[in-house]
């Protein structure tokens, strides 16, 4: 797009009036041969031009107008540009009228294009005409040039500005159409964020109904029996306040996040996952390197931690399964020393990638996730293999 700013006008001007000082010199004759009569009509002839020059540098701004992709071309703004270059073959328009015309042929429409070479060549057609009419000139060299010689200058010059517009033309659009994919895949990214709220609302009301029951069973005992001792009502109260006490950190972990991808269920573990996906025919190798074994460490997690780390396994796997069939999977947990332990899955990278739908929002719902509850996820793309690595940081629990 070209930006009608005051610096751009400015620029414009300077180049028009150095263009315009270059042609005269080479364009007229030299003064010192021409009688007083020629002298007087070149001298108008200059300020003509000059007059004219202005005319087009004011004009430009509104040729240009609709200077941009996807909007519509205005009369007014078309009749500017005609009047721009029709005044063109003048020493001190030449450089405005350069300009719209290569900005009408970006357009791509082919009857402002049309338009535009006609224009051009009645604007040389008339300016040749008056010159040689009304400011005959001795030793001019346009007069002392062939027809035949200006057509074709004329055309050349026409092709070039013809095919510069249709590179810049198709430059924009294609500028465009990245634009439209960027606000596309931002809209994309917006809705798989709102559907991760939504579905971690429903993890979390299965998990806090089942502590909530519980609460009811144990309160239910205290109150309906009478012949409990008072070391059972020790251990039934101490069982409300453990549950109590979890439930309601697993509602703060729901109000922070608020968010989660497929729904996970709440009994669900590592080796229930890796066992469906074994099931399901995937080649899947778990590392166990943790010291208390990977049911023990995941245990020991909030609720909505451990439900981060099944989804990561779960997504890794699908992504795996979808992006890299028949490929074998393998799975590490580790013991970490800023934390509770370290996730990596990693799998080969297909000879031939499947092509089916995903653009990556499964992963970018999980980044997300892993960050509101402390975790971070990197997903990175290596020469042969792809990989999925969660980490918490020492501070994240």
């Amino acid at each position: 797009m070209l930006k009608r700013t005051p610096l751009l006008l400015l620029v414009t001007t300077i180049v028009t009036i150095v263009v315009g000082v270059l042609s005269v010199g080479v364009a007229m004759p030299n003064p010192d041969t021409l009688t007083k009569a020629e002298n007087l009509r070149l001298g108008l002839y200059l300020i003509i031009s000059v007059v004219l020059g202005v005319v087009a540098l004011a004009l430009m701004p509104l040729a240009l107008r609709d200077d941009h992709v996807g909007h519509g071309t205005r009369w007014w703004s078309v009749v500017a540009a005609m009047v721009v270059i029709f005044i063109g073959p003048t020493e001190f328009a030449i450089v405005p009228a350069v300009i719209v015309m290569v900005s009408l042929a970006s357009r791509r429409t082919w009857w402002l294009t049309l338009l535009t070479l006609a224009m051009g060549a009645v604007s040389l057609t008339f300016e040749l005409t008056v010159r040689t009419r009304f400011f005959p000139l001795e030793g001019d060299p346009v007069m002392a040039s062939d027809v035949r010689d200006i057509a074709v200058v004329y055309l050349l010059f026409a092709v070039i500005v013809l095919l510069i517009g249709q590179y810049r033309g198709e430059r924009r659009r294609r500028q465009e159409l990245l634009r439209q994919r960027l606000r596309r895949a931002e809209r994309s990214a917006a809705v798989a964020a709102a559907e991760e709220r939504t579905r971690i609302a429903r993890d979390m009301h299965d998990s806090l109904s089942h502590r909530l029951s519980l609460i009811g069973v144990h309160a239910a005992v205290l109150a309906n029996r009478t012949d409990l001792k008072a070391e059972k009502i020790r251990e039934e109260a101490e069982l409300i306040r453990v549950q109590s006490a979890e439930a309601v950190e697993d509602l703060r972990q729901t109000l922070r996040a608020l968010r989660m991808d497929d729904r996970v269920d709440p009994r669900s573990s590592i080796p229930d996952i890796v066992a469906d996906a074994r099931r399901a025919g995937m080649d899947v190798e778990v590392v166990d390197d943790t010291f208390a074994g990977i049911s023990t460490v995941v245990s020991e997690l909030p609720t909505v931690v451990a439900h981060c780390v099944f989804r990561v396994v779960q997504e890794g796997l699908t992504n795996a399964r979808k992006h890299a069939p028949g490929q074998p999977v393998r799975l590490l947990v580790a013991d970490s020393e800023v934390g509770p332990f370290r996730l990596s899955m990693s799998n080969p990278l297909a000879d031939a990638p499947d092509a089916g739908p995903g653009g990556g929002f499964g992963l970018a719902g999980l980044k997300e996730r892993a960050q509101l509850v402390g975790a971070v996820l990197h997903s990175r793309k290596l020469r042969d293999s792809f990989e999925v690595e969660l980490v918490f940081p020492a501070a994240s629990l």
